[in-house]
């Protein structure tokens, strides 16, 4: 009977599932990796829930919005506008690059800097964009000292500025080419010092450059170069013809040593000496 009992009892233990030591170590591991997950889920939200309170806390609200740089082209009301910041906004959400791509894209506004000054201050610098003359397209548009179209024109615009004409919708390389070659005939007359009240370049694909004055608005046929003797050149016939040159239609200064006149009436006229319907000085 006992060695039947010793039997069964071998035959049970070998039955029984065996639980290596380390077993319960790793299992404490386990605990203690979810204990420690647990918390860091727990921290993280915290951390998220002081951050949104800060970033909407009112102490942190936009009071000031400071604008300067702004003269004829651009109002100071406008580029706030244009930033897309407004008084009550959270001063963390106002990016100071987003803000600058924002102003920079204004089509009035040449570079510009964006500085958050902490608690509630935004303080916004641009620069505006210089207008050299008017191109007159679809709209109106400025045209900068190196030849680029800017805006259209507002009605709050200023407009007193040579007015560019004959411009069409071609590639904006030769149409820039165009408006360089009219800016530099501008500087040229400028430098000189003709005495001409510059109102209007047209720009023609044939005749060339063709300048207008203020007075008298007599159309004077310059070409694309060799402007600074055919300038001379109008100044002295104009001169000649001062306090009649109403009667003048066009002066042609595209010819060497002489400038070809054309009057508005038809018939000939007394010029030093010698009758002509076309004169040549």
């Amino acid at each position: 009977m006992r060695e039947r009992w010793s039997r069964w009892s071998t035959r049970v233990r070998s039955c029984a599932p065996s639980f290596p030591a380390l077993d319960a170590r790793r299992a404490m591991l386990a605990l203690a990796s979810l204990f420690v997950i647990g918390a860091g889920v727990a921290g993280v939200y915290r951390y998220a829930h002081v951050v949104a309170e800060v970033f909407h806390h009112p102490y942190f609200a936009v009071v000031h919005i400071d604008v300067r740089g702004a003269g004829n082209l651009v109002s100071e009301e406008e580029l706030r506008r244009w930033a897309g910041v407004r008084e009550g906004d959270s001063l963390w959400a106002a990016s100071s690059e987003v803000l600058v791509d924002r102003l920079e894209s204004h089509p009035m506004v040449k570079s510009a800097s964006v500085r958050r000054v902490f608690p509630n201050r935004v303080e916004i610098r641009v620069r505006e964009r210089r207008p050299a003359a008017i191109a007159v397209l679809e709209e109106l548009y400025y045209v900068d000292r190196n030849g680029e179209r800017f805006g259209p024109l507002q009605p709050v615009h200023d407009r007193d500025y040579p007015v560019f004409t004959g411009l069409t919708e071609e590639s904006d390389g030769r149409r820039r080419w165009a408006l360089r070659r009219a800016l530099h005939l501008l500087r040229r007359a400028e430098a000189q010092r003709i005495g001409l009240d510059i109102s209007e370049i047209h720009l023609d694909p044939v005749e060339g450059l063709i300048l207008y004055p203020a007075s008298p608005r007599v159309p004077l046929f310059l070409g694309w170069r060799g402007w600074e003797r055919r300038l001379q050149s109008a100044r002295r016939a104009l001169s000649s013809w001062d306090g009649v040159a109403d009667r003048l239609a066009r002066m042609d200064m595209r010819y060497r040593d002489q400038v070809v006149i054309e009057l508005r009436e038809p018939g000939p006229v007394q010029i030093g000496g010698e009758r002509a319907g076309k004169v040549s000085t």
